[in-house]
């Protein structure tokens, strides 16, 4: 599947600049995420679960939220 384009700004805005909602998993650096993968620093999906559960649980809350299909993230 291709890589997931992270719409950054939005997730600041819906997050209300909480960076440690994602940032917890990973350093706030470009490329963080593939270097951390290339280096074995991830486990599988590791990622897309963080996402998918936030994205989840801001469903069940009733608020607007992102998708958590795989081809809705993972785009040509």
């Amino acid at each position: 599947k291709p890589n997931v384009m992270l719409p950054h700004a939005v997730h600041q805005t819906a997050l209300q600049e909480d960076c440690n909602s994602c940032h917890n998993l990973f350093p706030q650096t470009e490329g963080a995420i593939m270097e951390m993968k290339a280096a074995g620093a991830l486990k599988k999906m590791q990622v897309m679960k963080q996402c998918q559960g936030c994205h989840k649980e801001m469903a069940k809350a009733g608020q607007k939220t992102g998708p958590v299909k795989c081809d809705e993230c993972h785009k040509e």
